[in-house]
């Protein structure tokens, strides 16, 4: 896997994390056992480190703003989508059926 700008000590974390504790199951499961801070975590989405969740990178991202902080929870605006897939999207992140 290639990581641009991430730092060393970090890039060094994620591979020995996963050696000693299994694979990461899911995106939520990478932020409790990593700690990343949202910018990090979006560098990661965008090069689609994530791929293994089989979700697309916006769900990711609104995923990861309502884990890391989800008493503030951030709303994205993805301008490519409409209005009614944004709220797809979210609803699809934060579904509990």
């Amino acid at each position: 896997m290639h990581i641009e700008r991430l730092e060393t000590k970090l890039a060094q974390l994620i591979p020995e994390e996963k050696n000693q504790n299994g694979e990461y199951t899911s995106l939520e499961d990478f932020i409790k056992r990593i700690p990343i801070g949202i910018e990090t975590l979006q560098i990661l989405i965008i090069i689609e480190a994530f791929r293994f969740t089989r979700k697309q990178k916006h769900e990711l991202q609104i995923q990861a703003f309502l884990t890391i902080d989800p008493i503030h929870p951030v709303m994205i605006i993805f301008p490519t989508l409409t209005p009614e897939k944004n709220l797809q999207a979210l609803n699809a992140i934060t579904d509990t059926n």
